[in-house]
Formats: C-alpha cells, sequence, structure tokens
C-alpha cells in the first residue's frame, strides 16, 4: 500500500482496527437509536426500514455500521454527583 507515494501519508495516518461482532450479532436488525429488533429486516433485499417503536427511518447498511461502531466503543459510566 505505502508503494503509492501518493497516497503513503494519508494510508500511514489512518488509524486501522478490526471489530469483532459475534456470528449472532443481528448488525442490521437492531435499531441503531432505540435498540429494537426487528424481525422483519432479516429479508436481505429490505434495503430501508423504519423502526416500528421509535419511528426513526434507517438504511440497513449505515445502521449496522452504527451498531458495529457502538459494539466497538467503550461505554459510557455515569457518575451520579
Amino acid at each position: 500500500m505505502l508503494k503509492n507515494h501518493c497516497l503513503a501519508k494519508a494510508i500511514s495516518e489512518v488509524s486501522w482496527s478490526l471489530i469483532i461482532a459475534g456470528a449472532n450479532y443481528a448488525s442490521s436488525q437492531l435499531c441503531s437509536e432505540c435498540g429494537y429488533k426487528n424481525p422483519l429486516v432479516k429479508d436481505l433485499a429490505l434495503r430501508e426500514w423504519v423502526c416500528p417503536s421509535c419511528g426513526v427511518r434507517h438504511d440497513r447498511d449505515v445502521n449496522a455500521a452504527q451498531n458495529l461502531l457502538k459494539l466497538a466503543l467503550p461505554t459510557e459510566i455515569s457518575t451520579a454527583v
């Protein structure tokens, strides 16, 4: 990759990482807003869907990416004062 001198700097500065999710993790079926699991989204031909719980409209791939990002990021710990 770094042999392409035009892109070498940009490629070397990127943070590369791997997210491992279980084979049964329903990344495209879970609403990224409220967490509702929509069983109707198992149909791969269904590219867009609206969450029946919170009403948010999802693109299948974008929603899956958002769910995987949430899986990869550390969770916030709230501290009551």
